[in-house]
């Protein structure tokens, strides 16, 4: 499954020395060295995939869940144009569903109990996963390690910008997993 990971802040500079695939796309990153990842001892297989909240919230029909939903994300491509005034929500719908898109982004969100450890669901899938910053320069270092040495590592250049894109996209959130 083809992977497209997106810095939570867009980089205001683009510093000098980028692997080529970064500069390309400053922010975007697109695949993960799965096997790297895991031949480094990164991923944390253990951890079970955590439940999200009940959908749609309590109290609300599928399709008004959606269309109060769209007002609390950003646009994505065939979403349809939307507005606060046409939605109309009640008060109750905007609390509910700020509690929703809470709870969603918790369990984006989660870490693993175990140190220097990143959840490996977090790369099963393109759920909109949150890498935290602490988890992007954990994959940085645990990359960088067999880069410097003489260890064999398949796609060296590629591990090489993932490792870096994760360094980078400390400074600015993380990165969500799409």
């Amino acid at each position: 499954m083809g992977m497209a990971l997106s810095f939570v802040r867009h980089p205001d500079i683009i510093p000098p020395g980028l692997p080529e695939i970064l500069r390309e796309s400053p922010g975007y990153f697109r695949g993960v060295p799965a096997e790297s990842l895991a031949a480094a001892g990164i991923l944390d297989s253990d951890m079970m995939w955590p439940e999200g909240p009940e959908w749609p919230p309590d109290g609300m029909t599928e399709d008004r869940a959606e269309a109060i939903l769209r007002l609390f994300e950003p646009p994505c491509d065939g979403d349809p144009e939307t507005s606060v005034v046409e939605v109309n929500p009640a008060y109750r719908e905007l609390r509910k569903m700020q509690q929703y898109v809470r709870a969603r982004q918790r369990g984006l969100s989660q870490r693993s109990r175990k140190q220097g450890k990143v959840p490996a669901f977090m790369f099963g899938s393109n759920d909109g996963w949150h890498v935290t910053p602490e988890e992007c320069l954990i994959i940085a270092s645990r990359l960088h390690a067999p880069l410097r040495t003489d260890a064999h590592v398949e796609d060296r250049e590629f591990v090489h910008a993932f490792a870096v894109f994760n360094e980078w996209a400390a400074r600015y959130g993380g990165y969500e997993v799409w």
